[in-house]
């Protein structure tokens, strides 16, 4: 199987709660130096299966982090975006939920959400640094 049919796959895995996403090409790239792609699980020496067990444990895809995705916070009447929380929060991206929505989704008090998505009844007008409510 060419490479190329495999590119942009993942394969996604869920285990107590966790998710992880397996970059394909990679471990296809992996199996292949070893002469593992067409090889049948059974037909596999221990050895082999050991082999193939770290090599998929050793192509993670940046698509999901391993310790899964970090939830936005408020620290401190701070909002807080982890570098890794989910791209659904990332009001700074196209597809990103609103300032708005996280803040309500949090629970936040209104002082904090007045701070970071102020009162706009103007059209066009958006908050201080750019941001969406």
């Amino acid at each position: 199987m060419p490479l190329a049919y495999l590119r942009g796959y993942r394969l996604q895995a869920k285990k107590e709660g966790q998710e992880a996403v397996i970059d394909l090409p990679s471990l296809a790239e992996k199996l292949m130096a070893r002469r593992l792609m067409d090889k049948s699980f059974f037909s596999m020496t221990h050895e082999e299966v050991i082999y193939l067990c770290e090599a998929v444990l050793s192509c993670p895809s940046d698509a999901v982090p391993v310790d899964g995705w970090q939830p936005p916070r408020i620290e401190r009447g701070e909002l807080i975006f982890p570098a890794d929380c989910h791209p659904q929060y990332r009001w700074w991206t196209p597809g990103g939920r609103s300032l708005r929505q996280t803040l309500a989704e949090l629970g936040a008090p209104e002082e904090i959400v007045a701070r970071y998505v102020p009162d706009r009844r103007g059209l066009g007008a958006r908050p201080k640094g750019g941001a969406r409510d």
